[in-house]
């Protein structure tokens, strides 16, 4: 496609591949008669039509060549009240930043689908040429619209910025609709769509849920509806949590709020066991990072568990863990060693017990007598286990105990080790702040990466983790103050005299039952992990690989729709 100025018009006659690069201007002669039309936009392409008409889309498919500053245009306007794009046939939307206004934005009489680049649709008039208000985007009777991806942006100066006699189907990526908000309607004649609107992982924003009602053409009332798709949870950020079809009650609360999927920190889902029965496994979310609380209200068996946490910190690495059950050492599979708080001494380092050790019997140990000890793990105890593998087995039923708090703690002298079933986020306000133990993972002029400091706000302790809290802290005046900066580029005096860092101490016993300890490294309370005494001036981040100041962080992410429990937050 070329042409600054009244491009061709019979560019689009036979349908085909379109690279638009440059600038592209259509002056009220953009004709479509073919069909199956892609459309590429070059980096930096500016692709324009000024409509007084309109444009009826027959299988239309737009492209960018790259994401990012770069990423072609494609701007379409239409004067006059009319409707800027008809969708006759299906518009897909892979990529570009592409703009779209008029009396209607987007007609969907077919089918519309946003798998990713930035969309931004505008209506402008007060009635369009089509009989309805001048909807943003608006989805007719047997109508689509899907979000998969990328975002989409719809405002309208007085219609609805969405409005649906069809299905909206939004799941994934960003939808926006925060001028005058999302309308579910009723077909005005015969439909087959389940119509509504339906929250499948997109993130959205809308002003507000307008949701029709009215009869079928047997007489049967019948309402649109607001849901979530089957398996998925979605939050408001402030600790509520929705699923299901939302009532009208939900549907006001969610109004004005940016909302978006998340997994809940314990879910259920069927499978079949050896005996070709089915039975019930427990998945427990170990990467929850939400601020919604979640409780089991009453004794539940579970056939299997699913411990969802990788260990870094393998070779003579320990961890934090808590869990909702008691369970067998035995029945833990990749476990080295579980230790059990035992108090912090006066010199400042945490004391740990070693409660079990896996002697790893041979078939000839077997035959000779010898017995694999055990140790019942009591639900809601923080422990802390050293791991020989990445992954935490767990093995045969168990029964969850009922969780009422969202933290569990065991207290010796003036220190508290505390389990956390939640995901926290150390504010400035935090009461705990200056006496609890966390991690650095920034280098500044006082500390480097990979040390054990106190906890400064904003700093983070997931789920099924445990922390430290020195609950009666000395006054500054009777040792040296520190300083901390977790999650915090300014290092600030503590209101507090307890120490930057605190070594951890296991005490074992030998086979004369005699006690030996060995000190094996600072404790990381934030992410519950141990760092080694260092080899050299080595320092291991959460994947295990050495690091120095410019180390790249690793994210990952986990996405699956199963079934979770009843939540105990707000709706």
């Amino acid at each position: 496609l070329t042409g600054k100025e009244d491009a061709s018009s019979d560019a689009f006659k036979n349908g085909g591949w379109y690279l638009a690069e440059g600038e592209v201007v259509f002056n009220d002669n953009f004709v479509f008669d073919g069909q199956d039309v892609n459309i590429i936009l070059a980096d930096n392409a500016k692709l324009t039509v000024n409509s007084s008409s309109g444009c009826v889309f027959k299988n239309l498919t737009i492209y960018a060549q790259s994401t990012g500053k770069e990423m072609g245009e494609f701007v379409f306007k239409t004067t006059d009240n009319k409707t800027a794009w008809y969708a006759y046939s299906a518009i897909t939307i892979n990529g570009g930043n592409v703009s779209v206004s008029g009396g209607v934005g987007i007609y969907a009489s077919e089918k519309v689908v946003v798998n990713g680049g930035v969309v931004n649709v505008t209506a402008e008039g007060t009635v369009s040429s089509i009989g309805y208000m001048a909807n943003a985007v608006f989805v007719g009777d047997d109508g689509v619209i899907e979000v998969n991806g990328g975002s989409l942006t719809a405002k309208a100066t007085s219609g609805s910025d969405i409005l649906t006699n069809g299905s909206l189907s939004l799941n994934g990526g960003t939808v926006v609709a925060d001028g005058n908000g999302i309308e579910a309607a009723i077909p005005s004649c015969s439909s087959s769509m389940a119509y509504g609107v339906e929250l499948g992982g997109a993130t959205v924003k809308a002003a507000s849920y307008t949701i029709g009602s009215g009869f079928d053409d047997d007489g049967k009332p019948i309402q649109a509806q607001v849901s979530i798709a089957d398996g998925l949870y979605y939050t408001d950020g402030e600790g509520n949590s929705f699923s299901g079809s939302l009532t009208d009650e939900q549907i006001t609360a969610i109004s004005r709020k940016t909302i978006h999927p998340y997994i809940p920190a314990i879910q259920f889902r069927k499978f079949k066991k050896s005996d070709e029965t089915m039975g019930t496994l427990a998945e427990l979310n170990a990467n929850y990072n939400e601020i919604v609380p979640f409780g089991i209200s009453e004794e539940m068996t579970v056939d299997s568990v699913e411990f969802k946490r990788e260990f870094t910190t393998v070779t003579n690495g320990y961890a934090t863990v808590i869990f909702p059950f008691d369970v067998q050492a035995n029945n833990l599979e990749g476990v080295e060693n579980i230790v059990e708080f035992g108090g912090v001494n006066a010199k400042y380092q945490v004391i740990m017990n070693v409660v079990w050790k896996n002697e790893h019997l041979t078939e000839k140990d077997v035959a000779d007598g010898k017995v694999q000890p055990d140790y019942t793990l009591k639900a809601h105890t923080p422990y802390m286990v050293h791991m020989n593998k990445p992954t935490l087995n767990i093995h045969g039923p168990v029964t969850l105990k009922p969780i009422k708090e969202n933290t569990y703690e065991v207290e010796i002298g003036n220190w508290k080790f505390i389990g956390t079933y939640v995901f926290k986020e150390w504010g400035a306000n935090d009461k705990d702040l200056g006496h609890a133990y966390g991690y650095t993972t920034v280098s500044t002029n006082n500390f480097s990466a990979g040390q054990f400091v106190i906890i400064a706000k904003n700093a983070i302790t997931r789920a099924f983790r445990a922390y430290l809290v020195e609950t009666q802290p000395q006054a500054i005046a009777a040792r040296k103050p520190f300083q901390n900066n977790v999650g915090s580029q300014t290092a600030k005096s503590s209101s507090y005299s307890t120490p930057e860092y605190m070594e951890v101490v296991i005490i074992d016993k030998d086979e004369e039952g005699k006690e030996h300890t060995t000190v094996i490294g600072r404790f990381n309370t934030r992410t519950g992990e141990i760092k080694l005494n260092p080899v050299g001036d080595r320092v291991y981040d959460l994947k295990g690989r050495t690091i120095r100041k410019d180390a790249k962080k690793a994210k990952g992410a986990y996405y699956g729709k199963k079934v979770g429990i009843p939540n105990q937050g707000k709706i």
